[in-house]
């Protein structure tokens, strides 16, 4: 397991997607990324906005798509999906709701009740699915959702992530991206 200094170390060098998977997922969460890979297309493939059913996902996520992580080891394959989805504008997460618009329309896209017209392609349970949340990997926030606590509420998106300079990311590092080794 890292170190909280390993985690802030390679947070400080993420600056673009080579760097995020190489250097952060991989070499110090530990995740099981090839050492060859040079971007997100050698270890993800894309889900598009009509697959998800969701619609005007391009005005917002760069090409519309949606990056599925392929499974890094059986257990993970088994029970969740991790989607990465690169933001057109910076704005998305310097505002309190950028990004619970368009990761709402992904959820419905992915959870079974919700699939709709696409029923033969892979769902996923709302509290397996980790959504990572960038602007040309400077800005990121990693997000999932929350079981609602009332069954006829909306579930609330948790999330937590750095932008590019942040100095005060001991949280972070000391208990959020643990978690995800």
């Amino acid at each position: 397991m890292p170190t909280p200094e390993q985690i802030q170390q390679a947070i400080q060098q993420v600056k673009s997607q080579r760097s995020f998977m190489q250097v952060l997922l991989r070499d110090t969460l530990g995740w099981q990324i090839p050492e060859q890979a040079e971007d997100i297309g050698d270890i993800a493939y894309t889900w598009s906005a009509d697959e998800l059913n969701a619609q005007g996902l391009d005005q917002k996520v760069v090409d519309g798509r949606v990056w599925q992580i392929q499974p890094l080891s059986a257990d993970i394959a088994k029970s969740w999906g991790i989607f990465v989805l690169e933001f057109k504008h910076k704005d998305a997460f310097m505002t309190g709701r950028g990004l619970t618009g368009p990761l709402r329309s992904v959820l419905r896209g992915l959870v079974p009740k919700r699939r709709g017209q696409q029923a033969n392609l892979r769902t996923w349970e709302r509290e397996n699915l980790l959504f990572v949340c960038t602007h040309k990997y400077r800005h990121f926030r990693f997000a999932y959702f929350k079981a609602p606590k009332d069954k006829e509420k909306t579930a609330p998106l948790a999330q937590f992530g750095w932008n590019e300079g942040d100095a005060d990311i001991r949280t972070l590092c000391e208990h959020n991206l643990l978690h995800l080794d």
